[in-house]
């Protein structure tokens, strides 16, 4: 079996001008194509090479390589992965002794000298003041105590209609002649009574109290101090 190929011509246009023109007649560049472009080999280039761009338009540019963002040490990100990859280390608390050697300068330019940071369930924070970069605190539930309560009273107050009966009991019984001290009790409430005389020990059992003791019903429970989320690993660069 024979392998035939088909050759289509294409429209080229535009030598006289010094531009050419590809399946169209009014090129704009030295190399107006219109439609898909395809090269099917390219050389590696070396790292001082600039990067080719293409405008809205269609116009390819160049741009230096200096021009592109890179990873710069001590950049942080968030990511999926769950491993050290292409010089950004899972920031898991590791000793920096355990990283490549090139990795442990920079981790320690970066003040970290003994471990990396552990962001494990933490956020950042922004530096403020003379805190040191790196530094870990806070926490993700808290206890209030009476300090943490605002200012503010209690009032309480006992029921006005108090009323109440007191029981007395005799001391020794008074005789028939009276010489005995007892206690009795007639239409104006309890008495005390003895040879001749009668005591009244009150008259009515209407009465407030002064000292009024409220319970905080409190349990003494924690409660969650951290922001709906979503679970990620941290990352900082620290070069290959």
């Amino acid at each position: 079996m024979k392998k035939v190929t088909l050759l289509i011509p294409l429209i080229i246009s535009g030598f006289c001008l010094g531009q050419v023109g590809i399946n169209t007649n009014n090129p704009t560049a030295m190399l107006d194509v219109n439609g898909e472009a395809r090269i099917r080999t390219l050389p590696v280039a070396p790292d001082t090479s600039q990067l080719l761009a293409v405008d809205s338009n269609g116009f390819l540019l160049k741009i230096s390589s200096v021009n592109i963002r890179k990873d710069v040490v001590g950049d942080i990100k968030y990511s999926r992965d769950t491993s050290d990859s292409g010089g950004w280390y899972l920031l898991n608390g590791r000793s920096i002794a355990s990283l490549p050697a090139a990795a442990q300068a920079n981790s320690s330019a970066l003040g970290f000298v003994t471990n990396i940071p552990n962001f494990i369930n933490r956020s950042e924070r922004a530096k403020s003041g003379a805190e040191q970069l790196g530094t870990v605190g806070g926490a993700a539930n808290l206890i209030l105590t009476r300090n943490n309560l605002p200012n503010f009273a209690i009032n309480g107050t006992t029921a006005i209609a108090g009323s109440h009966v007191h029981t007395l009991t005799q001391i020794q019984n008074s005789g028939s002649g009276g010489t005995g001290r007892a206690f009795s009790a007639n239409n104006n409430g309890p008495r005390f009574s003895t040879q001749g005389s009668t005591k009244v020990l009150t008259s009515s059992g209407l009465h407030t109290h002064a000292s009024v003791t409220l319970n905080s019903n409190g349990g003494n429970q924690a409660f969650n101090l951290t922001p709906a989320y979503l679970v990620l690993n941290a990352f900082v660069y620290l070069g290959s």
